[in-house]
């Protein structure tokens, strides 16, 4: 046994089994990073492996690493896997939030230690949410310069601009479309580099955006790790799907919501980029769908020859809320 995998021994002590399980990700053909995402290994007894539960020992009687000389923290799982495209990506990440309850995130651990504190991936995963003391509370030593989660946070990562496919011209903040078409929005984001200092010393951010929060106001939701783009001139709104578009029933006004969620990396002096434990939530400024119904009459006239006639005034029969402001 490893003295990572003590340490992960010992913290299950402390948190419940079910929050830190020995499993690990493998693909069909059994080589990771291709074909469809699986869970193997599930609830290892051994501990052989997976590196995240208890396998039944005492810890107490094993010596645990003093976290003055090691230390980990903790990765979302998909985060370095940057081979996987398309709907591979996504279906890692719903992997991943499978095995976690509620409110949780799936983690890979990382072991640190002073001869080496970029650290090595280990297979011990863990069920972690945004404020678990595991997260926020990492204890590196004092004299090795790091940037904590609570630091990462608190830096002013930007946040993604909503954009409309069908926007209102002149009233970005306003998107138009109609009943049950695939209305289509998306992220603009991406990766920004900050600067911080840690001990004196000036160090290097990188923010990187990995997932993307929806809510679309009429209750529906969706989580993935696309930022979207606009479709094709020709697409066929009703049909043409999107990875960030949504459906409405009912016409009306809604408030879209978006949270992007950025992993972070830093480094200083000569080094490499060193995983930040843990991730930061952006909220985004929120913006309005205008969702409405096509009403069709046969009139006798035309608007020009009576321009008091039906819809002649306005394609709009009552006041859209951006002629309201």
């Amino acid at each position: 046994m490893t003295s990572s995998q003590l340490m992960i021994a010992a913290l299950a002590l402390t948190i419940p089994l079910s929050a830190v399980v020995g499993t690990s990700f493998a693909s069909l053909n059994g080589a990771a990073g291709e074909g469809e995402w699986l869970f193997e290994g599930e609830d290892s007894e051994s501990g052989d492996g997976g590196g995240g539960g208890s396998n039944g020992e005492n810890s107490a009687s094993n010596p645990v690493p003093e976290r003055a000389t090691e230390w980990e923290t903790y990765v979302p799982y998909c985060r370095d896997r940057s081979n996987l495209t398309g709907e591979e990506s996504d279906d890692c990440h719903a992997s991943a939030s499978a095995r976690c309850d509620e409110g949780e995130s799936f983690y890979q651990i990382r072991h640190h230690t002073r001869e080496n504190p970029e650290g090595s991936l280990t297979p011990g995963v863990a069920c972690l949410s945004d404020s678990s003391p595991l997260i926020v509370d990492a204890d590196a030593p004092e004299e090795v310069v790091t940037v904590t989660t609570n630091e990462f946070r608190s830096l002013p990562i930007p946040s993604s601009e909503i954009v409309f496919e069908s926007p209102v011209e002149g009233h970005e903040e306003y998107g138009i479309a109609l009943i049950r078409q695939r209305v289509n929005q998306w992220a603009d984001s991406q990766v920004h580099m900050l600067d911080t200092t840690v001990l004196g010393t000036v160090v290097e951010v990188r923010a990187t955006p990995i997932e993307y929060q929806w809510n679309y106001g009429d209750g529906n939701h969706r989580t993935t790790s696309h930022a979207g783009d606009a479709r094709p001139d020709d697409a066929d709104p009703y049909e043409y799907r999107t990875y960030t578009d949504n459906i409405y029933e009912e016409t009306g006004n809604y408030e879209v919501n978006l949270t992007t969620v950025y992993t972070g990396e830093f480094r200083y002096g000569d080094s490499g980029w060193i995983p930040i434990s843990g991730v930061a939530s952006v909220p985004s400024e929120p913006k309005i769908n205008s969702i409405w119904k096509r009403e069709t009459r046969n009139v006798s006239a035309d608007c020009i020859e009576h321009p008091e006639g039906w819809a002649c005034d306005s394609p709009f029969l009552k006041t859209p809320p951006w002629e309201e402001e």
